[in-house]
């Protein structure tokens, strides 16, 4: 039988085009006007989760006491630290983006480029593609939203998460004992950064190996608490929780299962959903048989989970789309795969002023990569379950 051409691939790819040609006709018709309502604060915000830490950082011992948004772990201000003490003293003011200097500018701009650079590294070695391919993926990740408007406008420390992340993926499968080793160590560090990396480690459990899992503990904790020692020390640890827990007290929006929770039943148990879900998705990556599936649940912990979780947080989406494309896919069900993973890289700007009130914030260009992540939930639960359960009575019919 001949293969159809129409690849799931390809239909991603149409998507993504053809979002980002009506999204330019939209800027040239408002003259760019339709940006305000997506642009955090109106662009008076912008690329403050990189200065403002760069300015909470210029008395390291008191960083967490400088203000409750420095809530990083200590691995990070290493960088920030780095980062203010190469720039002229003022380069920065916090929460201020208009007296950012032209030479913090400068380094943001050097800082973005080699981390592209990065990026288009570890899509090219995880997704076992031609230079062409993986150079494709990535323009079509750097012209998304959730690039633009979450990653580069907000100067988020995601994306090195990220690409980190992808890193340890691809490291994993390899052989050699020192690959393995590494693997480990990046997971760690990106824990260290980011905390959240840390469910990756379900993959060791998952697969019982258990000293690489012991390993990776080990690593994970001295990533995490050792950078304290520059940072504050042991009133530095509790005072970083304290910062925590008022960061995740904000449950606004549907950017987490617990304030889309919250928004939809008119209740401030968030907590409850939030952690309802991250067991779901533990056992349904359990459950899982592809690699991918696993990954993007994985990836969906860190980003829908927590009980605040800003729009940058989708780049962890690249992990599981780079698996998935990896292979070939031409099942039906992979054409809807695929129309889910474009609505996570949408490049989509429009206005949503003629959509009825009550459904704006799910419409709204900021809300269709957080809808596609909890339709993708929907869809590979409702699939991994139903083929768990076929398997269940098969194994059942077979002991009769």
């Amino acid at each position: 039988m001949k293969k159809s051409k129409f690849t799931p691939f390809l239909l991603f790819i149409l998507l993504m085009a053809g979002a980002a040609i009506f999204s330019v006709l939209v800027l040239l018709r408002t003259r760019g006007a339709c940006l305000d309502t997506i642009v955090s604060g109106g662009g008076n915000d912008r690329f403050m989760d990189f200065f403002n830490h760069i300015s909470y950082v210029r008395d390291p011992q008191n960083v967490y006491f400088a203000s409750e948004h420095a809530c990083f772990p200590p691995l990070i201000y290493l960088m920030y630290l780095l980062f203010e003490r190469m720039l002229p003293q003022d380069s920065t003011a916090m929460y201020n983006a208009n007296q950012t200097s032209s030479y913090a500018l400068l380094l943001y701009v050097v800082y973005c480029t080699i981390l592209t650079v990065f990026l288009f590294y570890s899509i090219y070695k995880l997704g076992r593609k031609s230079i062409e391919w993986s150079l494709g993926i990535t323009v079509l990740i750097m012209l998304s939203n959730t690039f633009i408007f979450g990653t580069l406008e907000r100067g988020n420390s995601a994306l090195i998460v990220c690409i980190l992340l992808m890193r340890a993926m691809e490291l994993r499968e390899r052989r050699e004992g020192l690959a393995k080793e590494r693997a480990l160590i990046l997971i760690a560090v990106s824990a260290g950064i980011k905390i959240y990396p840390a469910v990756f480690g379900l993959l060791y459990l998952m697969e019982k190996r258990w000293k690489e899992a012991g390993r990776l503990l080990a690593y994970g904790a001295f990533f995490f608490f050792a950078p304290f020692a520059f940072f504050g020390g042991w009133p530095g640890v509790t005072q970083f929780f304290r910062n925590q827990m008022i960061i995740q007290s904000d449950k606004s929006g549907i950017g987490s299962v617990g304030a889309l929770w919250n928004l939809l039943t008119g209740t401030q148990n968030g907590e409850i959903a939030a952690v309802v879900y991250f067991i779901l998705a533990a056992l349904a990556c359990v459950m899982a048989e592809d690699l991918w599936k696993k990954a993007f649940f994985l990836s969906s912990m860190m980003v829908i989970a927590p009980l605040w979780s800003g729009r940058y947080t989708t780049i962890y989406m690249v992990i599981p789309l780079i698996l998935y494309f990896r292979d070939e896919h031409r099942e039906i069900i992979d054409y809807i795969y695929a129309f889910l993973f474009a609505g996570m890289f949408l490049f989509a700007v429009f206005t949503s002023t003629r959509v009825p009130e009550r459904l704006q914030m799910f419409l709204a260009p900021s809300a269709i990569d957080r809808m596609a992540i909890y339709l993708m939930n929907i869809l590979i639960l409702a699939t991994e379950s139903a083929r768990y359960a076929k398997r269940a009575v098969r194994r059942r019919q077979d002991i009769l």
